[in-house]
């Protein structure tokens, strides 16, 4: 499977990495989503993409009306399975846990974002593209290491793209990165996987995705009627960024929502 590109932090130059430090301080998490990542390789895209929704994370409003997106809803209670058959110990069950929940907490706020962006562009909202000025933010609690890749051995990897064909429904190069953190853990990713193909074939997934979505889409298009004006110097992306927006906005807002139920189902599976 091809893989999606995307600028990892640690290689940001400076402006990229000041954008980033600002989408961890808003998202509360050590954390820049792989969608953030993956604009950053379109130039001006991910400047253009948080001169539109970057306000809008830094006033806590993603963060307030996020709330309650992350529900499990209809999933039978049945379906939800032990994961301790995976052979962690109880540290790396809880660093497991602290993570999954960094993922909880950010993809909801992540899905809004990108609705916005969506009505944005459609709607032909200009934007001011200003890097965020440094700012001296809070330590935040480390996650597990997200491991490249191209360095998880070739089993896990074919475990990994499984699980990125049931996410996504489709060979997009999409290998969400919730997944890649527990590559270290191989027996816990095959047990995921087991237990999500019958979910994802059933329906089960996709029935709550679909209210996600739903309720994603009323929230998004309230604060996008009451988004400030663009201001001085705001401009719309070129044809380039715009068409790699676009690409990215089609390919993410459903991989999020099922992420969103499947973060919810493996927190609980973990605390089992």
């Amino acid at each position: 499977m091809p893989v999606l590109d995307e600028l990892p932090v640690e290689n940001a130059p400076e402006g990229i990495r000041n954008i980033y430090a600002a989408i961890e301080a808003s998202l509360s998490v050590k954390l820049v989503n792989l969608v953030y990542r993956h604009l950053a390789t379109v130039p001006g895209a991910l400047e253009w993409a948080w001169g539109t929704v970057g306000p809008v994370f830094e006033n806590g409003v993603f963060a307030e009306r996020s709330r309650g997106l992350g529900t499990l809803g209809d999933i039978p209670a049945t379906t939800i399975v032990s994961l301790s058959q995976a052979g962690l110990s109880n540290i790396q069950s809880q660093r497991a846990i602290e993570t999954v929940d960094a993922y909880n907490l950010a993809n909801p706020m992540n899905a809004l974002s990108l609705r916005v962006l969506a009505i944005a562009l459609e709607t032909g909202r200009p934007a001011v593209c200003r890097p965020p000025v440094p700012v001296d933010i809070p330590e935040l609690p480390a996650l597990l290491p997200m491991t490249p890749l191209e360095r998880v051995a070739p089993e896990t990897r074919d475990t990994l793209f499984h699980l990125a064909r049931l996410t996504t429904g489709q060979n997009s190069g999409l290998v969400p990165s919730l997944f890649r953190h527990f590559a270290a853990w191989p027996d816990l990713l095959t047990g995921l996987a087991d237990w999500l193909e019958p979910l994802a074939e059933d329906g089960v997934i996709e029935r709550q995705v679909a209210a996600i979505s739903k309720k994603s889409d009323e929230i998004a298009r309230d604060i996008f009627a009451q988004l400030a004006p663009p201001g001085d110097g705001a401009v719309l992306p070129d044809a380039a960024t715009r068409d790699a927006l676009l690409k990215t906005i089609e390919i993410f807002p459903p991989t999020i929502c099922r992420m969103i139920v499947i973060g919810g189902l493996l927190h609980t599976a973990l605390r089992l």
